[in-house]
């Protein structure tokens, strides 16, 4: 009803007249209304009628109200008060909104908006959903006991690492030219070989001191509250959807759905460790090794045997021989520390440079990454 409340009765009162005192029905209300009667010695008798028929002044349906009655006239869950719509955009030949008309797919929709147009990169295409919907409440919160979890045993891992340094350090300052390994970090191996080599130590043992105690143990590093949330971005193969409708890829839609069909790249970048970072003109059948002399060559420090290709369709993969490029492709040459560290956050970076198109702004993600 448009006012639900607790009303006066009035005398010869009528579930007509309850009615109308609370607005009217809604559009989404179920005709049937239940009346739940106080006061009666079998409990709370409930009484079920016909809300049209109460409103016709049907003498069987339009039953008088009592003092206590409670009258409850439900919702329909099939009823929709607002449409659901999906917004496509970018190189289709028909973009803008679309009210889903039921199980819509994401084939359906781009049928719907025409197709990509020639220009139109579906391997490029992103689908964002709002975060809220890619996870339940209990998943979120389970998330934040899991993260304390991990903080509490991470602080313990750092407590018991940080003493054992100190118990290195003491040791390597009360004997600096003690012979035995040195197993605790690395910079207690380097430490111990300057000590055993007069010629080559390049440290005090004050200064190995500092050292010991500043570097030796790092502190995790802690999970924001944004690592712990999905993004909104799908990882879907677009192409996939549309030659095969209703399957794996062929997501069903949602409220709030944003598609987007970027234009077809015609460029490769070549970004890291080269003279040069810059764009190319893509030209079918040319070798990694072609653009990569475009951009200047290697630098010193380029680690020649590391070189990936980031796709434009989000895939991260070593240039081997052979590697075919495509156009949207980077072209990323690390440095050989950077080559390094990048091991560890591959599937971070497979996530990361599905929606980072900018080759300079690629490199930029890579070098915050690398820090």
């Amino acid at each position: 009803v448009q006012k639900p409340a607790s009303y006066p009765r009035a005398e010869k009162m009528r579930l007509k007249d309850l009615l109308h005192l609370a607005g009217g029905l809604l559009p989404q209300h179920h005709d049937e209304v239940e009346i739940a009667h106080a006061w009666q010695p079998e409990g709370t008798p409930v009484t079920r009628v016909s809300a049209a028929a109460a409103l016709r002044d049907d003498p069987q349906a339009n039953v008088a109200i009592a003092d206590g009655d409670v009258v409850t006239v439900h919702a329909r869950a099939d009823f929709v008060e607002k449409p659901a719509t999906v917004v496509v955009r970018g190189e289709v030949k028909y973009p803008g909104p679309y009210a889903l008309t039921g199980n819509e797919r994401l084939s359906d929709v781009l049928k719907r908006a025409g197709g990509p147009t020639d220009r139109g990169f579906l391997d490029g295409a992103v689908l964002a959903r709002k975060p809220e919907l890619l996870a339940t409440q209990e998943q979120i919160g389970l998330t934040q006991q899991v993260k304390e979890i991990l903080e509490i045993v991470a602080r313990e891992e750092y407590s018991r690492a940080a003493a054992r340094a100190e118990v290195e350090r003491l040791r390597l300052a009360a004997t600096p030219t003690d012979p035995a390994p040195v197993k605790s970090a690395s910079v207690l191996g380097v430490l111990q070989a300057q000590a055993q080599d007069p010629e080559t130590r390049t440290l005090s043992p004050e200064e190995a001191n500092a050292m010991l105690r500043h570097n030796s143990v790092s502190a995790a590093r802690p999970l924001r509250d944004e690592d712990l949330r999905p993004l909104g971005n799908l990882q879907v193969d677009f192409v996939k959807a549309m030659r095969a409708p209703g399957g794996r890829d062929d997501l069903l839609l949602v409220d709030g759905d944003i598609i987007t069909v970027p234009e077809k790249p015609s460029t490769v970048s070549v970004v890291g460790a080269v003279a040069m970072p810059a764009a190319a003109p893509y030209v079918p059948g040319r070798s990694a090794s072609t653009y990569i002399r475009q951009a200047g060559g290697f630098l010193n420090d380029a680690a020649r045997d590391r070189v990936l290709i980031i796709r434009s369709v989000g895939r991260v993969e070593p240039l081997r021989s052979g590697t075919k490029i495509a156009a949207g492709d980077i072209i990323l040459v690390p440095t050989k520390v950077m080559a390094t560290q990048l091991q560890g956050i591959r599937p971070a970076l497979d996530t990361i440079f599905k929606y980072t198109t900018n080759g300079l702004l690629t490199f930029a993600v890579i070098r915050a990454f690398t820090k």
